[in-house]
């Protein structure tokens, strides 16, 4: 079903029949955008999301929604899940104004093997029908408001809009809550974020938040930049509450500025003085001492790859074997170093998870918080930041990359100071996990049938091995010399025959 369901025009129109019918309703959807699309490799299926605009048509009101899609490679499991997970979340939304124009608000397309519901109706995340209740927040936010702002205030009234609903087990609201303080004439807005998702992975990020702002506010020796004050978890609506923290994402529309400027122009300090602060950041984190998160070794990176790689070669038996050659290359150059120390790690880190306020930098999504080398952080903000630069400026991309990366790196170095473990070995295992970050960011690109960044996350991977091969003489060992069937032997992409225009994964 998954070429059908990538096909706007044709989705339209089963969406009308499954969830509004052809006849007898004032209701038409006039608008359906493939928003989201994920090739769950674990689990053989896809998941999708539709941006749809429904139109009634007595009023000529148009109103837009989304709507979950969940394509299985086997009809009775799909069946299964459209009746355990589906259908009994249906009367619990009865009433609902989302819900309302439509004659039923989940759907099994069985010649697809797909299943379809309507926000907030999701399989994954039951608690959504609550969440999104406005009536309900205001009801949460009296209970914890009081508390955590130490003052006797009440609770006016609460806006919910949808923040972001990509990730599959995620969802990310933003609230608007008015709160009347004490003998106040009027409410003063107030602006809360909150995380559906699993259980586990709420109560290790709350944690992570608390100890990292301790750690920041309680030592005045180190940088200050902003983290969001957790204000509560609901463990009964797998809900985390946190209070918004000022600023915005810059970095990449700076890029596009930087590059056309001369080196040492004005123009150029805006982003290299936010590279510094994003660096800062990343050292306090390191040398935090926090303990919590799940041990992650490059050897359990390289292998947690591996076994996605070998799914993914059921599927597409030529990209699984470039990208399993890529990854033998890989294991090669990391013999070459000798792994740093564990750390706390953000897990996540790159230059959309940093906001900034002035001068003032902030860090927020603590969700895959974990204990690995510092270079493993450090890997993933340079790719993805030189997957940026690529996208931004084209074939003029590699100096400019190479400037931004050496200046984050040297930044870097300077904020741990003595701290600093081993800074050749550093440098030599920062250049490891770019790779390996590179080839999962290939890996997943071609899960979320993104054929574009596909292309340049093999870009960005062949340059890093092709570096990679002075791996050794920069980690003190002398110099390595890979056997040629190795040594720049990178297999040349083809996206095409990886991945069709239309989202074609056969």
């Amino acid at each position: 079903g998954l070429a059908t369901a990538c096909d706007e025009g044709e989705m339209r129109v089963r969406l009308q029949t499954a969830l509004l019918g052809d006849a007898d309703t004032d209701f038409t959807i006039e608008r359906c955008v493939l928003d989201h699309a994920t090739y769950l490799l674990e689990e053989d299926r896809c998941h999708l999301t539709y941006a749809i605009g429904v139109r009634h048509d007595p009023s000529g009101f148009l109103s837009s929604t989304r709507v979950s899609a969940r394509i299985f490679s086997d009809p009775m499991t799909c069946q299964r899940y459209f009746e355990d997970r589906l259908v009994p979340l249906v009367e619990l939304t009865s009433g609902r104004v989302e819900t309302s124009p439509f004659r039923s608000p989940v759907a099994m397309l069985a010649s697809l093997s797909m299943v379809v519901s309507v926000f907030p109706i999701d399989g994954e995340l039951p608690t959504l029908r609550d969440v999104t209740d406005s009536q309900r927040m205001i009801e949460v936010f009296g209970e914890i408001l009081p508390v955590v702002l130490n003052e006797d205030v009440t609770v006016d009234g609460c806006g919910v809009e949808l923040f972001q609903y990509k990730r599959r087990n995620r969802c990310v609201l933003r609230y608007g809550v008015d709160v009347r303080r004490r003998g106040a004439e009027s409410s003063e807005a107030m602006v809360i974020y909150g995380k559906v998702h699993s259980l586990a992975a709420s109560k290790m990020a709350d944690g992570a938040i608390e100890a990292l702002r301790a750690h920041v506010s309680g030592n005045e020796g180190v940088y200050q930049f902003n983290i969001p004050r957790l204000l509560d978890f609901r463990k009964d609506l797998q809900l985390t509450l946190l209070e918004a923290i000022p600023g915005a994402r810059r970095i990449a529309k700076q890029l596009k500025k930087w590059g056309h400027a001369a080196p040492g122009s004005k123009s150029r300090l805006p982003l290299e003085n936010d590279l510094d602060v994003c660096a800062r950041i990343a050292a306090v984190l390191h040398t935090s001492g926090i303990g919590l998160g799940q041990t992650r070794t490059f050897e359990d990176e390289l292998e947690g790859l591996r076994l996605a790689i070998s799914s993914a070669r059921r599927v597409s038996p030529e990209f699984g074997r470039q990208l399993m050659g890529w990854h033998e290359q890989i294991r090669a150059l990391a013999q070459a170093t000798k792994p740093l120390s564990l750390c706390f790690n953000h897990g996540d880190f790159k230059s959309s998870q940093v906001l900034f306020d002035g001068e003032v930098g902030g860090l927020v999504d603590f969700d895959t918080v974990c204990q690995a080398e510092a270079a493993r952080d450090l890997g993933q903000f340079l790719t993805y930041l030189r997957i940026v630069v690529l996208k931004v400026h084209g074939t003029a991309s590699g100096a400019l990359a190479e400037e931004l990366v050496g200046r984050f790196v040297d930044a870097y170095v300077v904020s741990c100071g003595e701290e600093l473990e081993d800074e050749e070995r550093l440098r030599a295992r920062v250049l490891l996990y770019e790779a390996w970050a590179a080839l999962r960011l290939a890996l997943k690109s071609w899960q979320k049938f993104k054929s574009e960044r596909l292309e340049r996350a093999i870009t960005v991977l062949g340059g890093t091995l092709s570096r990679g091969g002075f791996l050794g003489a920069s980690a003190g060992r002398g110099p390595r010399r890979f056997p040629a069937a190795s040594r720049g032997a990178i297999p040349a992409a083809n996206p095409d025959s990886m991945l069709h225009k239309k989202f074609d994964s056969g």
